[in-house]
């Protein structure tokens, strides 16, 4: 994808039907500003930290739209700094609608607005097929999500997506180390972004963008001890004991080694060898949606 072949899509955003984890306390409450010429200037009052959605109501129109320009400002609180914006005083927590609404509006932006868009946007995606096979165990397991996800959508809709439509996945860290983000922030675990090349069509293609930075914080109940093997803990040396855990959710995500030792026991009794477990598993009697 090349930037002198975007074109914008018809994109309008609306209040979102989900809510998402808070942002870290770190980020409330900041005023954040960017650099812009003289001629505007950012404010220096703190805000009050806003709810998670009430970030993007304070950004909509009365239309229940979210506009170009409140959009950029988002962009700038979240991603990078824009010319001639100021960013917004807090940013969101999942920064899809104001991307979305800014790859709508690809053609309004100034060539230096632009470019900064892009800076941090444009990175291509892999197809799921391929990530399913060669990319890394977290899009691999990124990958079987997304194929167990277009199954349920099939089966309900009794549709497919359009021909011509493209899934791809790329995998990015949530700073790039110099002054940019890839996350609106830093607990956001994907992002999923229309792109087209052809005006006629709304979108060509559906990138999904992974943070790799982005760890989800959950408690295994385990019920023994860790035991020692000629001196070592049970983490580093082959150990025979067994271990038992509750996974506090629908979907247990492995990532193993071909050095890895010891195997996946399931309650159903399916097992497998710990080095060929890199995947995840539906912990769900009725399958995952």
């Amino acid at each position: 994808m090349t930037a002198g072949r975007l074109l914008p899509l018809a994109a309008a955003t609306t209040k979102p039907p989900k809510s998402y984890p808070p942002p870290p306390s770190s980020r409330e409450g900041t005023p954040t500003t960017v650099a812009v010429p003289d001629s505007v200037v950012p404010s220096t009052v703190p805000a009050e930290p806003q709810g998670e959605l009430a970030v993007l109501d304070a950004a909509l129109g009365e239309d229940g739209t979210l506009a170009l320009e409140p959009a950029l400002e988002l962009f700038a609180a979240g991603y990078a700094p824009v010319p001639l914006i100021t960013a917004a005083p807090q940013p969101l927590v999942d920064g899809g609608p104001a991307l979305r609404t800014i790859l709508g509006g690809l053609d309004e932006l100034g060539e230096d607005q632009l470019a900064a868009v892009l800076r941090v946007l444009d990175q291509p995606g892999l197809a799921v097929d391929e990530a399913t096979v060669n990319g890394s165990p977290l899009l691999q397991a990124a990958a079987a999500q997304v194929i167990t996800a277009l199954g349920a959508f099939f089966e309900a809709l009794d549709r497919s997506l359009p021909d011509g439509v493209a899934i791809t996945l790329v995998e990015l860290p949530y700073d790039n180390g110099d002054g940019t983000y890839n996350f609106s922030d830093p607990g956001s675990f994907a992002t999923a972004l229309p792109f087209t090349e052809t005006p006629e069509v709304a979108y060509e293609e559906c990138r999904i963008r992974v943070n790799t930075t982005a760890q989800e914080a959950i408690e295994l109940t385990i019920d023994g001890p860790r035991v020692a093997a000629g001196g070592v803990t049970a983490t580093a040396e082959l150990s025979a004991t067994a271990y038992r855990f509750a996974v506090p959710g629908d979907v247990l995500v492995v990532t193993s080694g071909p050095a890895d030792r010891g195997a996946l026991r399931f309650v159903d009794g399916v097992e497998l060898p710990l080095a060929e477990a890199t995947q995840a598993y539906c912990l769900k009697p009725d399958g995952c949606a």
